[in-house]
């Protein structure tokens, strides 16, 4: 009778070890299979402006050949960021509602429309507001399918109605950002564009699940045009770069941002290699951060 317990607690030790292991061989076949389709660098030209690439995601992508940001990314490696990819991939199902606000030519875009699908009642808003971006993204829209539903924006989100400049520096579209005025020089294409508040582009009592935000240090002034939609969605969970010098060049303070933050009643937390949410970044550390991509969620009940 006293090598009961004894024999139960082995067997339990040993299920345990054997589901940890089984739960490493899955990491490893999902890798293998990633590794698989990484056959070296792949695109194919279409016409002098657009180049067609496959993220090991799985979807196809035109973008500029051009580019020096996101393409040699895409060509070589074939995903972009992959800690934000692997976080849109296992967060979102079949009824989450993705917004992406600064979503260029689609990477995240359809991305997430994929990994929502067509089952549910997901769907996704890209914002935008270049002109070359858009046509791109909707391209991109146009030759991938099983999607959620895409509503398209065509304006840069921020804390009011109105109209601003947009600087595209020439090859690195990525890197756009918002002026009062014109003040790209030589190297930047410029264009006038439509600012409205996130607020206005979802209805009234629509939640999203998770917002992403890509705007080169403008993140308050997004974050103040969606109060009502964050107020309004409890499980959100808000993807950005935390970039002290971008924020500082696009003349608002880090720690305004951080007062505004706690004001949403969000609180930032790492984003971990993986795709998880990691542990709590104090304001501290981030201000001591020069750059980092960070979630915002509702804090973890102590």
């Amino acid at each position: 009778m006293s090598e009961g317990p004894e024999v139960a607690a082995a067997l339990a030790e040993l299920e345990a070890r054997l589901a940890a292991l089984v739960a490493r061989l899955d990491g490893v076949a999902t890798k293998v299979d990633e590794i698989r389709q990484l056959v070296g660098p792949f695109g194919v030209r279409l016409g002098a402006r657009r180049l067609l690439v496959q993220s090991i995601h799985g979807q196809k992508y035109l973008v500029e050949p051009d580019d020096l940001i996101i393409t040699p990314q895409l060509v070589v490696y074939r995903q972009w960021e992959a800690d934000v990819s692997a976080f849109v991939s296992r967060t979102l199902g079949p009824d989450s509602v993705f917004v992406d606000v600064g979503a260029n030519f689609g990477y995240f875009t359809c991305l997430a429309a994929s990994r929502i699908g067509r089952g549910g009642k997901g769907r996704v808003v890209a914002v935008e507001p270049s002109p070359a971006m858009l046509a791109l993204l909707e391209a991109n829209i146009t030759i991938n399918w099983s999607m959620a539903d895409i509503e398209v924006a065509r304006l840069a989100a921020g804390r009011e109605a109105g109209r601003a400049w947009l600087s595209i520096p020439r090859h690195r579209a990525a890197n756009a950002s918002l002026a009062a005025k014109p003040d790209g020089g030589e190297g930047f294409d410029q264009v006038e564009v439509e600012v409205a508040p996130l607020d206005a582009l979802l209805a009234p009592g629509e939640a999203a699940h998770v917002l992403k935000i890509d705007v080169e240090g403008h993140e308050t002034d997004v974050l103040c045009g969606a109060r009502r939609l964050i107020g309004g969605s409890p499980d959100i969970l808000v993807v950005m770069e935390w970039s002290l010098s971008q924020m500082r060049e696009a003349g608002f303070d880090p720690g305004s941002l951080l007062g505004l933050i706690a004001e949403l009643g969000l609180s930032p937390y790492a984003l971990c290699g993986d795709g998880s949410v990691g542990s709590p970044l104090g304001a501290d550390q981030l201000r001591q951060l020069g750059y980092a991509t960070v979630v915002l969620r509702r804090a973890s009940p102590a």
